[in-house]
């Protein structure tokens, strides 16, 4: 993919997710960070990327098949010295070549980040957990046959780059990548499940 298709396809969403999340910002009544409770829905592309490669969504090597997602999150443990962390259960559609569907749960552990300027917070975060899906779909389902493996249970990791801006603390707008892993053969016989690099809105209340 070109660059030029690929900024349009990632962080031109994102510049539009800016201007949609201004003015929802008005009908918050509080503007603080003390929002236990989140939804967070994402939208993704898959590719044949491993987890390092997909990282850059600027080479990846990406597929005709796509995620819709939701998950629902909260956070346990107060941010002491800016982390916090929580439990985190989703939902996601995979399609493309055919419907499958997902499901995942883990903890996510989350920085508040550093402001750049006063005019946007950028924050990491990284969710770790299960996720089982009813079959699999595209990469995987190669992976999965080369290897004589399963890719139905793996492990779930999503490392996630947030912005959020300071007239709007209660939305975030999410750069996650979707990831499915076997650890090295420890789930599945599968060293590597699937990777999609998802753009999203998260709200906390």
């Amino acid at each position: 993919m070109g660059l030029t298709y690929m900024l349009s396809l990632h962080f031109k969403l994102l510049i539009c997710l800016s201007l949609f999340i201004l003015p929802l910002s008005a009908i918050s009544a509080e503007k603080n960070d003390n929002h236990k409770n989140s939804v967070f829905f994402f939208a993704g592309r898959y590719s044949r990327a491993s987890l390092g490669e997909a990282a850059d969504p600027f080479e990846a090597d990406y597929e005709n098949n796509y995620v819709l997602g939701a998950a629902y999150g909260r956070n346990v443990f107060e941010p002491v010295l800016g982390f916090s962390t929580g439990p985190e259960l989703g939902l996601a559609c995979r399609f493309g070549e055919r419907i499958t569907w997902e499901i995942w749960g883990g903890l996510s552990f989350r920085h508040r980040g550093i402001s750049l300027q006063r005019l946007i917070r950028v924050s990491p975060g990284i969710t770790g957990g299960l996720s089982l899906v009813d079959r699999p779909i595209g990469t995987e389902r190669l992976r999965e046959d080369r290897n004589d493996g399963s890719a139905v249970l793996l492990f779930y990791f999503s490392p996630e780059i947030v912005f959020v801006l300071p007239d709007a603390p209660q939305w975030d707008m999410v750069y996650r990548i979707h990831h499915r892993s076997g650890g090295s053969g420890t789930l599945g016989s599968l060293k590597e499940g699937h990777n999609a690099g998802a753009i999203g809105i998260r709200y906390h209340y």
